[in-house]
């Protein structure tokens, strides 16, 4: 399954540059899953080295999750420290959803739920941690669901070019909201 999801997001990304410094945790114990972060998540550590752990529970062991999170290793992996700190939560997160076919995240869910994007949150409303991840879990559902289809539009407008392109600018000390929008 891990080969898989790899497969999935270096078809994305065209090519995988986080492998060496990546450990996957697969782990049915509650209490160490939640020592290490959570039930499903990336955890990056910086010092000495930069290394990045995936830890998965047995309930979430799943392509799409699996997916997901390599795709924030795999983006992390790209990006300078500087860089990774100047993109907004709703890009990490979004970015991920494009790998996560999950139904809940469909664009047909996004037309249901948005009243075909009459109803949606604003970006600048998911820039931070604390603003994306806060409330109720579907409050957090729908701040995904916007995210990935912001991301699937701007996909879908700059393709894969585009984005390493992007990549590139932040990493050379680009304004996000400005490469971002051009």
């Amino acid at each position: 399954m891990i080969e898989q999801a790899k497969d999935r997001v270096r078809i994305f990304f065209g090519d995988l540059h986080f492998q060496d410094e990546t450990t996957f945790i697969i782990c049915d114990d509650g209490k160490q899953t939640r020592k290490l972060g959570e039930d499903h998540g990336t955890v990056i550590i910086s010092f000495p080295a930069e290394a990045y752990y995936i830890c998965i529970s047995d309930e979430y062991l799943e392509l799409d999750i699996l997916a997901h999170e390599i795709t924030h290793v795999e983006l992390r992996s790209r990006l300078s420290a500087k860089a990774q700190k100047a993109i907004p939560t709703w890009f990490d997160e979004g970015l991920a959803l494009q790998n996560d076919y999950r139904e809940n995240y469909s664009e047909e869910q996004w037309v249901a739920q948005t009243d075909n994007g009459k109803n949606t949150i604003a970006l600048e409303d998911m820039d931070t941690p604390a603003e994306f991840y806060a409330g109720e879990v579907e409050d957090r559902r729908f701040r995904y669901l916007n995210a990935k289809h912001e991301l699937y539009v701007w996909m879908t407008a700059h393709g894969q070019h585009g984005l390493l392109e992007l990549l590139d600018k932040l990493n050379g000390g680009a304004d996000f909201n400005i490469v971002y929008g051009s």
